[in-house]
């Protein structure tokens, strides 16, 4: 063998060897429900149950940890390097990855008391025009609610505009209008009676919106990757509580 042949052949070993240890390690990784889980939830759900469902993993499944980002705007999951998103079905889910529904999300339309008594209480959907809305950009626009079936457009003036729902929520708790938001977050705050819910009896145009486990759909997923999302869906399949608001999805 030439000398330019040998140097070929050790470097093919050479390359060999590094391919083995990439694939044991990526093995050990696939077995291993341990190190850090990279998470990123919408604010509605992150301030709406994911603490609990963090809390009850981690009971059974102690040697992994979390990184949570919390957001209000779309992110890339890949390009960011998240393991793990929870996201609405109003944001779009790239082909190249899994999404599993996991529960749906009502909105309501709410406001305090302080300011329905200023104002008036609407009686009907287009009473709505006549006054100050909370709106998140994000959220349904323009606001539609139904009677009869048939859908009707809000076209009040929106007095504040957030993409972040809680920014929403604490300009509908200083007064400053009605406003549309996830039951999730307001739930506490209904049961007080700081917020009021009006309207119930008109049905929302844009209807429930679901919430799902997005992660990626590459063959190798580290098994804390696969724990994680075997526990949160038999999780929000299974429990009694309510946590967060609303209906499981099968």
């Amino acid at each position: 063998m030439t000398d330019a042949g040998r140097l070929y052949l050790d470097g093919c070993r050479e390359i060999v060897r590094h391919v083995d240890e990439v694939e044991a390690d990526l093995k050990r990784a696939t077995k291993d429900v341990s190190g850090i889980l990279r998470v990123a939830a919408p604010v509605m759900f992150a301030y709406g149950g994911l603490g609990a469902l963090l809390s009850e993993y981690r009971k059974e499944n102690g040697g992994v940890k979390f990184d949570v980002t919390i957001f209000d705007r779309h992110i890339n999951m890949v390009e960011d390097g998240f393991d793990i998103c929870f996201s609405t079905s109003r944001v779009p889910v790239a082909a190249t990855l899994v999404s599993r529904p996991l529960f749906s999300v009502k909105d309501v339309v709410v406001a305090t008391p302080t300011y329905l008594n200023r104002r008036g209480v609407p009686d009907h959907p287009r009473s709505l025009d006549h006054h100050d809305l909370l709106a998140v950009i994000d959220g349904p626009h323009p606001w539609e609610l139904s009677e009869n079936g048939q859908k009707m457009r809000i076209s009040g003036e929106n007095v504040v505009s957030s993409s972040n729902c809680l920014a929403v929520k604490e300009a509908a708790l200083a007064h400053m209008g009605i406003a549309l938001l996830p039951k999730s977050i307001v739930k506490a705050e209904l049961s007080r009676g700081s917020l009021r819910q009006i309207l119930e009896k008109f049905p929302l145009g844009q209807g429930e919106q679901n919430l799902a486990l997005v992660y990626s759909g590459r063959n190798y997923l580290t098994m804390r990757v696969r724990s994680f999302v075997d526990f949160a869906t038999q999780y929000f399949q299974t429990r009694l509580a309510e946590p967060t608001p609303l209906r499981v999805v099968a």
